[in-house]
C-alpha cells in the first residue's frame, strides 16, 4: 500500500503514461496471472460483444507475469485480446513493488473472474488504488460487505459488457478516498 500511495499521489494519468496508455482510455485489467483459473478467455469473449466504438476506448491489460500453467490457453488469451479492436498490453516480466503500484494505479477497472479465491492480494491492491472492481458472483467476500466497498459482481460473463459500458459512461464511479481508507 505505501507504494500505491506514492504512485496514487502522482495521479492516474501519470500511472497510465508509465505504461504508454493514453489518459482518456478506460484501462481494464483482466485477472492477475496467466493461470487458466483466471478465466481470461471467457471474460475477453464476453467483452468482445461491446460495439467497436466502445472497444476502441478501452485498453486491456493482461498480467501474465507468473503462474504459467497452460501455455496453449495463455497463447489463446493473448491472441484473442490482440485481435480485438481495443488496445492490449500483455505484461510478461516480473513486476517489483513500484511497477505493481503503477499497474494498480493505472487501472480504471479490475475484472476478477478467477474460479476460486479467498480475497486475493491483487484485488485488495486494485481496490486500494481506486479501481472499480467486479468479481465473479460465485466468489464470497464478506469483508467487502463489512467495509461497504462499492464493488460489483457478475454471475455470467455476458454481464461484463453492461458493467464496462457503465464505467465508460460514468455511471459506475471509481472508489473515492473514503472507500480507499476503509480498506
Amino acid at each position: 500500500f505505501p507504494w500505491i500511495d506514492r504512485v496514487h499521489q502522482q495521479g492516474k494519468a501519470v500511472a497510465k503514461a508509465h505504461w504508454g496508455i493514453e489518459a482518456d482510455q478506460l484501462t481494464v485489467c483482466v485477472g492477475s496471472s496467466a493461470s487458466v483459473a483466471q478465466q481470461q478467455l471467457p471474460a475477453l469473449k464476453a467483452m468482445a460483444a461491446l460495439n467497436e466504438d466502445a472497444l476502441r476506448r478501452i485498453t486491456v491489460i493482461l498480467q501474465h507475469t507468473y503462474h504459467h500453467d497452460d501455455p496453449e490457453n495463455e497463447q489463446a488469451v493473448q491472441a484473442f485480446a490482440k485481435a480485438m479492436p481495443c488496445k492490449t498490453l500483455v505484461l510478461t516480466d516480473f513486476l517489483n513493488d513500484e511497477e505493481s503500484a503503477y499497474l494498480r494505479c493505472a487501472a480504471d477497472v479490475y475484472l476478477h473472474p478467477i474460479r476460486t479465491d479467498a480475497f486475493s492480494t491483487s484485488m485488495k491492491e486494485y481496490l486500494y488504488a481506486g479501481a472499480r472492481v467486479a468479481y465473479g458472483g460465485w466468489l464470497v467476500y464478506p469483508t467487502l460487505s463489512e467495509l461497504s466497498l462499492p464493488v460489483r459482481s457478475f454471475d455470467r460473463f455476458e454481464d461484463l459488457p453492461a458493467l464496462l459500458l457503465e464505467a465508460l459512461d460514468g455511471t459506475w464511479q471509481p472508489l473515492d478516498e473514503d472507500a480507499r481508507q476503509r480498506l
